[in-house]
């Protein structure tokens, strides 16, 4: 569907019935004011929070995150479950969001709607309510729909601090071609089994994979550190046929699985693995260990190695102003 039209578009509306547009859309994600959409802020009640409360934002943004010839609905649930995934890294679960878009004025009102019943529909079944947001028309031919998410936990938070030389490194799925798989548009985010990692004392630090494992493990690195990859163990992505390169598993980012450090033996790991197997139905994999920088250009690194040598990676993960 052709996100814009000259004739049937936002402008054809106006602001205010653009808006109102868009919460029917939402559906039963949008509960009634005060807590809902209808005043200046939504008045959240503190006895429904759990002890630990998180809040993060993220966006999708056309010809970026998802393209002209996706479909608007599995956007917007790409917009909701990215979100989530940040909320998941922290051993937490999602419960309420903002929503903000920056829209030109020949959007389609259809692709609209559609966009925004993905919005919803992905919300109501992660049990998340929508509270308002923002809209707001820019240049010609762009579209980008920004959320804040918040969620709470009585657990114990995934931190990216807290790994220490000698721990495992690990991740809860496959790695790399996430765009030619498909993959950054079909993953579910892993709430439960972020929960289950911060009930683990084993389990010392986690972040999701967004970026691309060579950029979003260097978070969890401690000062003079590296991180040893062992690439016959990465976890490679196989669809149609195809099998991600190594390159590709630690580069391409939009994985969405939660990259974490475990304290102790391979052994200990192997029990943790089995008993998470039992939970989920899949096993995470152990990749590498953080290991004590051997020189200079090791420190905060991924090294390579394998049959006795070591490689300083030199791929990168994304970065909105490094491509």
């Amino acid at each position: 569907m052709n996100p814009f039209s000259k004739e049937v578009n936002v402008s054809a509306l106006g602001e205010k019935k653009v808006i109102e547009r868009v919460c029917a859309r939402f559906g039963s994600a949008v509960p009634p004011p005060p807590f809902g959409p209808g005043d200046d802020c939504a008045l959240m009640q503190s006895s429904g929070f759990k002890k630990n409360v998180f809040v993060t934002s993220d966006a999708v943004v056309l010809g970026r995150h998802f393209s002209p010839e996706d479909s608007p609905a599995i956007a917007g649930g790409k917009l909701v479950k990215r979100n989530i995934s940040d909320i998941a890294a922290m051993g937490a679960s999602p419960f309420a969001a903002t929503i903000s878009a920056l829209a030109s004025p020949n959007i389609s009102l259809d692709w609209l709607d559609e966009f925004c019943g993905g919005v919803g529909d992905t919300a109501a079944k992660y049990g998340i309510k929508i509270l308002g947001g923002d809209f707001a028309s820019t240049g010609n031919c762009f579209f980008s729909a920004h959320m804040t998410l918040w969620g709470h936990s009585d657990g114990r938070p995934l931190l990216r601090s807290g790994a220490s030389e000698g721990d495992l490194i690990c991740v809860t799925g496959e790695l790399g071609a996430s765009f030619e798989s498909g993959w950054h548009l079909s993953f579910e985010p892993k709430i439960e089994e972020g929960a289950h990692l911060s009930e683990i004392g084993k389990v010392t630090s986690c972040i999701d994979v967004s970026d691309g494992v060579a950029s979003d493990l260097k978070w969890l690195l401690p000062s003079g550190s590296c991180a040893e990859i062992w690439p016959s163990k990465v976890p490679l992505r196989e669809f149609g046929g195809c099998r991600a390169t190594l390159e590709k598993a630690l580069c391409d980012g939009e994985d969405y699985e939660l990259l974490f450090t475990f304290s102790g033996e391979m052994s200990d790991f192997n029990d943790f693995s089995r008993g998470f197997a039992l939970k989920f139905g899949k096993s995470p994999i152990a990749f590498g260990r953080i290991k004590k920088a051997q020189s200079p250009s090791e420190e905060s690194a991924l090294v390579i190695v394998s049959n006795g040598s070591r490689n300083v990676f030199r791929g990168g993960g994304f970065d909105h102003y490094h491509p």
